[in-house]
């Protein structure tokens, strides 16, 4: 779950640091790849952004 830390730190409105903000980055460019591979199925992103 330690990859999903800068999520977690926006929803709890925490600050980011520069590896939470790179950690998070990573993250959402993963889940668009995801989405992009399932031709734009939004339920892609709500599946891993819980």
């Amino acid at each position: 779950m330690r990859k999903h830390l800068g999520i977690r730190r926006l929803r709890t409105n925490q600050p980011l640091t520069e590896t939470g903000l790179k950690g998070l980055e990573q993250t959402l460019a993963e889940i668009g790849e995801r989405v992009w591979r399932s031709n734009g199925d939004a339920s892609e992103i709500q599946a891993h952004a819980s």
